[in-house]
């Protein structure tokens, strides 16, 4: 995640953030036509890049720098299907297939995401589920 407030060459951030490796796989959220741009700009050769953001207007892709040559894997992926996937998520979960519970390493109250990011960005945590004050927990019995 890149805050482009504080960075204005996200391509070039990247690069210097990680040896000049691209990234394997970009998720684009936005739809913001800079950020579309620079998904293809940070992805390394033979990567993917996730569509998911609807631009406001038609963006302008160079097909051969950013795709052939980079031999890229492009998805686009609307809300037709990410509602599935959660019907289908929610299935596996509530018949047990899935037990996520491994993967909550800790919970916290809201007031203490300074603590949480941190313990992510450590490494120390896989998943956090910070918790609104007065809310109940979600493994608590009604």
């Amino acid at each position: 995640v890149v805050n482009v407030d504080e960075v204005d060459d996200v391509p070039a951030w990247f690069a210097e953030q990680n040896e000049g490796v691209g990234m394997g796989v970009v998720f684009e959220m936005s739809g913001a036509l800079k950020a579309i741009e620079d998904a293809f700009g940070i992805v390394r050769h033979g990567g993917n890049v996730v569509l998911f953001g609807i631009p406001a207007r038609p963006a302008t892709i160079d097909i051969a720098e950013s795709l052939i040559f980079k031999n890229l894997t492009v998805s686009a992926v609307n809300g037709r299907e990410i509602w599935e996937t959660w019907y289908t998520t929610r299935w596996l979960l509530e018949h047990g297939v899935v037990d996520l519970a491994p993967l909550i390493t800790a919970r916290m109250p809201l007031e203490r995401f300074d603590e949480a990011f941190a313990l992510l960005e450590s490494g120390d945590a896989c998943k956090i589920v910070l918790e609104p004050n007065g809310a109940t927990p979600l493994n608590a019995t009604p």
